[in-house]
């Protein structure tokens, strides 16, 4: 049973000052929220959450506004989290239109690799590009361009500059006249593991092998922007320690659990509560 659902400003950014609960229906009171749906999984920890919130739509209207990225907790009757995340996407039916806005499409770092050889060397990278403001709202968010063969390495900067000024915030997505009954935000809220599918990791410096749990620890320390604290077990396996091909830290961890450890155990690589990155036997997830 929920106790409550609490947002709170962006855990990271900490941009503003924002707090509010939502409650289910008590005596004398309608309730604050509504089809909720939540998904957890077994393997990587908190998933989506999604559910409604009713409200005058001048309120609903300042939150639309502000509340992506914002942090998510769902506590239960024993005052335990059953969910922790950030809200991702909303949509706002004011009662004659429908809004939609999200964080799926938002990056505020961008580079593109390009050939700029006929195919000798298809791998340059065109100048890094960001967006200070949508990273101090957001945190950082990557993301990595197809290029194509490209002899001009100032063409190439300007068609990824252009492409951050087009992404670096949240667009609004109308649907006109596609509203009706009471105004209403859906929320649709991620786990925070999905922040490292933010980041790309590459590292040039150290080379040859090392233990997976090492380079395992060096990802998150250097991607792990929205992970407080880590547990990562001892893994002995050898994996190459150079990467230099813009992988997103979400995919490099959880491919590196799939290897398991050399007694044939099965790893995790999940978010448990207070933001807690746990890579180590499935055995001992909790």
């Amino acid at each position: 049973m929920i106790k409550s659902i609490e947002i709170n400003a962006n855990t990271v950014t900490a941009w503003e000052k924002y707090h509010k609960s939502l409650y289910p229906q008590r005596i004398g009171r309608g309730a604050d929220f509504y089809d909720l749906d939540r998904e957890n999984s077994a393997d990587e920890g908190f998933g989506r959450l999604r559910f409604k919130m009713p409200g005058h739509r001048p309120e609903l209207e300042k939150f639309f506004e502000y509340a992506l990225g914002r942090d998510i907790k769902v506590f239960n009757s024993k005052g335990d989290v059953d969910y922790e995340g950030y809200i991702h996407s909303m949509t706002m039916n004011t009662g004659i239109h429908m809004l939609r806005k999200s964080m799926q499409h938002i990056f505020n770092k961008v580079w593109a690799r390009f050939d700029a050889s006929e195919g000798i060397d298809p791998t340059q990278r065109s100048t890094v590009f960001e967006d200070a403001a949508s990273q101090a709202r957001f945190g950082v968010i990557e993301k990595v361009m197809g290029g194509g063969q490209q002899a001009d390495l100032s063409a190439m900067d300007t068609a990824v500059r252009n492409r951050l000024t087009l992404f670096a915030w949240p667009m609004v997505d109308p649907d006109l006249d596609a509203g009706s009954g009471d105004p209403y935000i859906q929320l649709t809220c991620s786990g925070y593991l999905n922040t490292l599918g933010w980041r790309t990791y590459n590292q040039t410096g150290d080379t040859g092998d090392t233990d997976l749990s090492v380079v395992a620890a060096a990802v998150v320390a250097a991607c792990g922007d929205f992970i407080a604290t880590s547990s990562i077990s001892t893994n002995v396996i050898q994996v190459p320690q150079e990467y230099d091909v813009d992988r997103f830290a979400h995919d490099i961890l959880i491919s590196l659990a799939a290897m398991g450890d050399s007694a044939g155990n099965r790893w995790l690589a999940r978010m448990r509560k207070d933001r807690n990155f746990y890579l180590g036997p499935a055995a001992r997830v909790r």
